[in-house]
């Protein structure tokens, strides 16, 4: 079976290739940069540059490669992506091509953080949080508040405002999407799920966020906290997501608060795998032969740190950005 992983650049998708590969699976990679690592680890013929996500040619290039190459499953791993690809289901099943990734509208919802909020109110707990103008025109100061626009992901154009001259100063902001959210502290936690293409919590394990680096996990251990994982499950369900998903969650003092969720394989997967909980193979399998999953009931409490691991290969076997322009529509083969 041919599985074509995109982002191969990222983390999430060498925590994929790396389950499924030692399953078995052929695995093709892709991603905009031609010096993407994740396209390294797989045999020339099997590496694909692509367009950026958000360029017109994304679906119509990936339609074309995973028919000319027999792809069974596409695995798209960038949030950009993720709305392309659920947007042309249709057309990639219609060429024998699976693909793994939550419902349009479920992807709409996470990826407009104040309607994620909305969404989840009625069944967990959560800090405050308003719209931008809302706030502007009737502040109050009771906490300290994080600026952010309402799509999007990083930490650019967030800000904190703990007194009204600071919040004055972000008026402009006003009328360009922006929300706030309460400013929480406490522990950080990613919760990964595998939630099977009927609905079904499979898999949830959560890990405390020790040290990050760009926004994913280099240190990091495994918890059992019941509080914690049970908060991540109502999340999920009051969502129609499926397959792998990961929430983000901060433990105050007054219990676990959402930050946001990946609707996709999370950086820090590996420790998941490592755990137990084999996310990726459960996905594929659930996907492709329709298999019903077992249940993960119990998972090991390991940690991780993470270090650089090197390829070396001859240098003329480095993609040509300019040879394979993705705009062409002409294969990186």
């Amino acid at each position: 079976m041919n599985i074509l992983i995109t982002g191969a650049g990222g983390p999430a998708a060498i925590c994929a290739y790396k389950s499924l590969s030692a399953a078995g699976y052929n695995i093709f990679m892709g991603d905009m940069d031609p010096m993407s690592a994740g396209l390294y680890l797989v045999p020339k013929g099997q590496q694909f540059i692509l367009p950026a996500g958000k360029s017109e040619m994304f679906v119509p290039f990936l339609l074309e490669l995973c028919q000319k190459h027999n792809i069974d499953l596409l695995i798209p791993t960038c949030d950009v992506e993720l709305m392309p690809v659920a947007n042309n289901i249709e057309a990639f099943e219609a060429i024998d091509c699976k693909v793994l990734v939550s419902p349009v509208d479920a992807l709409e919802t996470c990826q407009d953080k104040y309607l994620l909020m909305e969404a989840c109110k009625k069944n967990v707990q959560l800090g405050d949080y308003d719209l931008f103008e809302n706030f502007l025109a009737n502040p109050h100061f009771n906490n300290n508040w994080i600026v952010k626009p309402r799509n999007g992901s990083g930490s650019r154009d967030i800000f904190k405002v703990t007194n009204r001259e600071e919040l004055e100063n972000l008026a402009h902001l006003e009328g360009k999407n922006f929300m706030v959210q309460e400013f929480l502290e406490g522990k950080e936690y990613s919760i990964d799920m595998m939630i099977d293409k009927n609905g079904k919590v499979c898999a949830a394990v959560a890990r405390e966020r020790m040290r990050t680096d760009s926004g994913v996990a280099v240190t990091s251990k495994v918890t059992k906290k019941k509080e914690i994982i049970e908060y991540a499950i109502a999340v999920a369900e009051s969502l129609n997501l499926r397959f792998a998903i990961n929430v983000q969650v901060i433990d105050t003092e007054n219990g676990p608060m959402l930050l946001e969720i990946n609707p996709r394989f999370s950086g820090g997967l590996s420790l998941i795998i490592a755990a137990g909980a084999d996310i990726p193979l459960m996905c594929a399998e659930n996907i492709l032969f329709n298999r019903p999953v077992a249940i993960v009931a119990d998972y090991k409490e390991i940690a991780m740190v993470r270090y650089f691991q090197e390829k070396f290969f001859d240098p003329s076997l480095f993609l040509n950005e300019e040879e394979h322009a993705p705009e062409t529509l002409v294969l990186a083969v």
